[in-house]
């Protein structure tokens, strides 16, 4: 007979199922391979009553949330910390998933890749944006334009790491994420005093939001393990990647459409 749960956890919800018989063992495995983990991490598992709970096969159905455990002691989410904070002690490294890392280094200074770029970008996303709110109708991120999701990923990314165009990333993006999109206006303020609106192209912006400052200063430890892995990729540090992130962030903001109006009124 059949059982089955859903994880929730790393910016998705995944269904394990599995036959009864089969070992704990077994499943806490199959769920770290389904959620990208590796096999070493060691995870507990959330239930609707805030308990936590190991990965066993007589657990009710239902939706647990994944709990992971770092090899630092694990950070307070609501605790801010400096960006220059972010990155975890050089004596308690983080594992990284098991496809990366995704290139290595080949003939002095090129590279060969060695996995999927569809990794790369998903982890990217799951770093740098976030499931927007469903009373947010400001913050989409845009699918083109110079404050577009490619945009960044180009501005963070070197060419040399085969980064896609813009139609082929957001394929690439759309089977490694789940993107829901949704055609409308943007409008966005730009310093240090200019407005601009972004009419809709393609199937539309994208229904997540970009990481605020404040999330940046207190990462999730899956968000820092992503980030860890995509600087070690890069051959960048951590701290350089969220600074290029600011750099790109700071060129906007996005507003309302009465903000936007009420800013054409006031210079017409």
């Amino acid at each position: 007979m059949k059982r089955r749960i859903e994880l929730r956890g790393l910016g998705r919800t995944t269904k394990l199922i599995w036959y009864e018989g089969t070992s704990d063992r077994m499943l806490e495995a199959s769920a770290k391979t389904l959620l990208g983990l590796p096999l070493e991490t060691r995870i507990l598992l959330r239930d609707h009553d805030g308990d936590t709970v190991p990965v066993a096969g007589c657990l009710p159905p239902g939706t647990y949330d994944v709990v992971v455990f770092d090899a630092a002691p694990p950070l307070p989410a609501d605790e801010p910390l400096p960006v220059d904070a972010i990155a975890l002690p050089d004596d308690a490294p983080l594992a990284a998933p098991p496809t990366l890392p995704l290139y290595r280094a080949v003939l002095g200074h090129k590279r060969q890749r060695t996995a999927s770029v569809s990794t790369t970008i998903g982890h990217f996303i799951e770093v740098f944006t976030v499931p927007i709110a469903a009373n947010d109708v400001i913050n989409f991120v845009p699918n083109h334009g110079p404050f577009a999701l490619h945009s960044l990923y180009s501005a963070l990314v070197p060419t040399e790491y085969d980064s896609p165009d813009a139609t082929s990333f957001y394929k690439i993006a759309s089977s490694a994420v789940v993107l829901d999109r949704q055609r409308a206006i943007r409008y966005y303020a730009i310093p240090p005093s200019d407005v601009v609106l972004l009419p809709p192209a393609g199937k539309g912006p994208i229904l997540r939001a970009y990481l605020t400052t404040s999330r940046l200063q207190a990462l999730s430890i899956e968000s820092k393990m992503r980030l860890r892995s995509l600087a070690e990729v890069l051959k960048q540090s951590p701290d350089d990647l969220l600074a290029a992130f600011h750099r790109f962030r700071r060129q906007f903001t996005p507003i309302s459409k009465a903000q936007y109006t009420k800013f054409q009124q006031s210079t017409s």
